[in-house]
């Protein structure tokens, strides 16, 4: 296990993962090639054959204002951009409507991107499709790495973006940035990148067509961000309102594999989340920062699970709010899976300066939790229930310098644990 570790780092060093990027060599209109954004016309044959039509070298297509139709999947190469008119961040003027389920809107090769446009599934957002939406393939699927997509709304697809299927792509060094729209199971499922990935202002809500009676599909199942097998990645200023999850890396690359996936650390600055389940669920063998976030979730929900097979790397919860719309929620919850791998020695999860009050509880350590820091926290547990939680069986754990929120009687840190590698002081508890 300490080798699986160690020659993922080789394989980062030694992998030639791109090719030299190059400069766009051209540049021609989509008018030009018969694509007409009049709203009726299907226009992908036409939008294809003005992207077939630049030099290898690639370039850009300009696209016109108003409304494009897509029959069929459009396929951007290596080195090509699609730019649309009026780049925005909710308003652009180049929308597409997707009327085809079968494949893709777009695929992306390697160093391609897409500015400046709204794509939309029109057929699923009634109403009735809010409830029960029909199943699509992606919006955008990304075939290779450095691909950007910035300035681009997404509105009624199953899947915003994804690497391709099943076991994914080497989706890796891309830009995710100005991002924002409404999905109903997915906003971005990816595997198999073996670089970091940015995501810069991506936001995820309810869309502003679609209306339906009581809570929709996506707010029982859409995740914003799941990942299989990835090499982390950035995210600054990303949001997601109504919906099961912010974000999930999962115990496997893709369903029915036996072995964890192994990804390196995951960085959170400034993100809101609100109305979910769960704000952020790590699983597999990771490391991640969460810093500066907010988290508002459900009755019965979690704002952050800790339950990898390993914390490969640093993990660190820090500056950060978590609230419930109701009672009981749980703050953060932190245990080990152990279906593949043993304790491992790198194991280690800080929570500080953050804020969690009338939970149930803030904190609670499970039976397989080892080495975590809880310090200079505001905490706090519901009637009934303490601050702090400790199963029997937790280790090298150290709650200090916290101040404990107390309603009732109950202790503020309930600790069942029997081991004496511990430290509980330094904390105080005013009474509610």
């Amino acid at each position: 296990m300490k080798k699986a570790i160690a020659c993922l780092f080789a394989v980062l060093l030694s992998a030639a993962l791109y090719a030299s990027a190059a400069s766009p060599a051209a540049e021609v209109r989509a008018a030009d090639f018969g694509v007409t954004a009049d709203g009726t016309a299907p226009c992908a044959a036409a939008l294809q054959k003005a992207i077939d039509s630049l030099p290898e070298g690639g370039g850009v297509v300009k696209l016109p204002a108003g409304v494009m139709v897509l029959e069929k999947t459009v396929a951007v190469p290596q080195r090509t951009v699609l730019e649309g008119e009026g780049a925005s961040w909710e308003n652009t003027s180049s929308t597409f409507h997707v009327k085809h389920k079968q494949g893709a809107a777009f695929t992306l090769a390697s160093y391609s991107g897409v500015k400046g446009v709204a794509v939309y599934y029109p057929a699923t957002l009634s109403p009735e499709k809010m409830n029960k939406p029909d199943l699509h393939d992606t919006c955008f699927e990304i075939r290779g790495c450095n691909v950007n997509l910035e300035y681009v709304n997404i509105d009624g697809a199953w899947i915003g973006v994804s690497s391709s299927r099943p076991r994914g792509s080497n989706a890796g060094q891309c830009l995710f940035s100005n991002i924002n729209g409404f999905c109903h199971h997915r906003g971005f499922s990816m595997t198999g990148a073996l670089d970091v990935n940015r995501f810069e202002n991506v936001h995820f809500f309810p869309s502003r067509i679609g209306r339906c009676e009581g809570a929709s599909y996506s707010s029982h199942n859409l995740i914003a961000f799941e990942f299989g097998r990835q090499d982390g990645g950035t995210f600054n200023s990303c949001f997601v309102i109504a919906a099961r999850g912010f974000f999930r890396q999962n115990l496997t690359a893709v369903p029915g594999d036996t072995s964890a996936v192994i990804s390196l650390g995951y960085t959170f600055t400034n993100c809101w989340i609100e109305a979910v389940d769960f704000g952020f669920d790590f699983r597999g063998v990771l490391g991640f920062t969460v810093l500066g976030c907010n988290v508002l979730v459900n009755a019965g929900g979690t704002g952050i699970i800790v339950r990898p097979e390993a914390l490969g790397f640093n993990a660190v919860i820090k500056d950060t709010q978590v609230r419930g719309f109701a009672q009981p929620y749980t703050g953060i919850e932190y245990d080990y899976s152990g279906k593949y791998w043993p304790s491992f020695y790198t194991n280690k999860l800080t929570i500080s300066d953050c804020v969690i009050q009338q939970a149930a509880p803030a904190v609670r350590l499970g039976p397989k939790a080892e080495r975590v820091w809880v310090k200079d926290c505001l905490l706090g547990g519901m009637k009934g229930f303490p601050a702090v939680e400790i199963a029997k069986g937790a280790r090298y754990f150290y709650v200090t310098d916290n101040v404990f929120q107390q309603t009732g009687n109950t202790p503020p840190v309930e600790d069942l644990s029997d081991t004496e590698n511990k430290l509980v002081e330094g904390n105080a508890t005013e009474r509610l």
